[in-house]
């Protein structure tokens, strides 16, 4: 089952297309991390990058308080493969474009 979680609830209203990939890399991190919470880095660090992707030179999807529910989603899926969140961080940290 997944989380609610604010990043695809908020970004709807901004933007639905957008809202609509960031549900969908969601629930397809959840689903590998539940399938695999051995391969957590990669899976995160993809997850990552699909949020890079929704931004543009003119539109920066992730900011604000999208930067806060970006990270929050993030360390949900971090956290459903208990993993230690200072290692997570730095896999964000190496990563994110926001």
């Amino acid at each position: 089952m997944q989380e609610p979680v604010g990043l695809v609830r908020d970004w709807a209203e901004h933007d639905a297309e957008a809202a609509a990939v960031v549900a969908a890399a969601y629930a397809e991190a959840a689903e590998a991390l539940d399938r695999d919470p051995a391969a957590a880095e990669p899976i995160l660090r993809a997850f990552v990058r699909r949020l890079n992707s929704l931004q543009s030179e003119d539109d920066y999807l992730v900011e604000g308080d999208r930067h806060e529910e970006a990270e929050e989603a993030f360390f949900l899926l971090a956290a459903r493969a208990l993993l230690d969140p200072d290692e997570a961080r730095e896999w964000l940290d190496d990563e994110r474009d926001f």
